[in-house]
């Protein structure tokens, strides 16, 4: 399956910003290669973007970025924990005849002196 450059966009709400162009979102779904990733590294983007503004006040206008930022932030936490939900296909298998790490560890024979001889 496929993710297309429209899909992410349009998930996002379509951003008119000039940060999120085509070629870029399509770098960012051929690193990814997951629909939630793509359209939170997105979002991350356009947090960044915003978070370098500083707010402005004219007159009665008040442009406020840094809860812009902070709202695209909170977007992409939430397609993170959607991507992280996602089942992933798991590949190998357990390997039951070999022994754990840490079995028998603290339990050697040879080593019951040593505490006497550390005295």
């Amino acid at each position: 399956m496929s993710i297309s450059t429209e899909e992410v966009l349009r998930e996002l709400g379509d951003p008119d910003f000039d940060v999120l162009d085509e070629d870029t979102v399509q770098r960012i779904i051929d690193d990814e290669e997951d629909f939630y990733g793509s359209v939170a590294r997105c979002a991350r983007i356009l947090a960044n973007y915003f978070s370098l503004k500083a707010d402005k006040s004219i007159s009665d206008i008040r442009l406020q970025y840094q809860s812009r930022a902070e709202r695209w932030i909170d977007i992409a936490k939430e397609y993170e924990e959607k991507g992280t939900l996602v089942a992933k296909p798991f590949f190998g298998g357990t390997d039951h005849d070999k022994n754990d790490f840490y079995r028998g560890q603290f339990e050697r024979t040879d080593c019951d002196d040593l505490q006497g001889r550390i005295q």
